[in-house]
């Protein structure tokens, strides 16, 4: 990923932004490199936020605070919950949604079904 990754730019392809998304989430979550993970995080926000349409600027915003989290505690679990969350929602079967959703209450967090079929996800007091 890292050989190609230097090839993009904030607008090519389209949304590039979501390659660092993922980076970071891969960074944290599996190969637990906290730094590199903030790092991707930030370079997703600050990619993101060129864009104007609504995906984009609720991406700038949990990239950012991600990367905040991990700043401030490069053991989040708030931050962790985050990239598991974005796992969850990308998931296309249902042992990935099971795995993911058995992080998040590893993690403190618990995820319910709202009347609309959404899902909500509430992160532990205090991180």
């Amino acid at each position: 990923m890292n050989e190609h990754i230097s090839k993009l730019s904030p607008r090519v392809p389209d949304k590039a932004f979501f390659v660092w998304r993922y980076k970071g989430t891969d960074e944290l979550l599996f190969l637990g490199d906290s730094q590199a993970a903030q790092r991707s995080f930030e370079t997703a926000a600050e990619w993101a936020s060129i864009y104007s349409d609504p995906e984009s600027q609720a991406a700038a915003q949990v990239s950012q605070q991600t990367a905040e989290y991990l700043a401030s505690n490069p053991e989040s679990r708030s931050a962790q919950i985050a990239a598991w969350v974005m796992v969850l929602g990308n998931a296309f079967d249902d042992n990935t949604r099971r795995y993911a959703i058995s992080q998040i209450e590893a993690l403190g967090g618990s995820v319910a079904v709202d009347e609309q079929g959404r899902l909500q996800i509430q992160q532990p007091e205090g991180d």
